[in-house]
């Protein structure tokens, strides 16, 4: 009887070790996945910033190359004017 009460003190040390050891390995991902969910909001904001200043078809960067290429078309449209008018 008193070999079986080893064998079951020795298995729930076993146990309560094994029991830690993923314990730990538990919190070590939360706090992980906390400073990975803080960096995604703070890409998030990011891109927030980036679609404001990239802009649309009349805002932003997007714009100002939409306008610089009207006003580009109308110049090289006027040089072809010019230069079939000298031949």
């Amino acid at each position: 009887m008193e070999a079986i009460q080893w064998a079951i003190g020795v298995l729930v040390i076993i146990q309560t070790a094994v029991i830690g050891f993923i314990g730990s390995r538990l919190w070590t991902h939360v706090v992980e996945c906390r400073g990975v969910g803080e960096k995604v909001a703070g890409l998030d904001h990011d891109v927030e910033r980036m679609k404001e200043d990239i802009g649309t078809h009349d805002t932003g960067m997007r714009g100002a190359i939409h306008r610089t290429a009207t006003h580009t078309t109308e110049l090289e449209m006027r040089l072809s004017i010019l230069e079939r008018k000298r031949e």
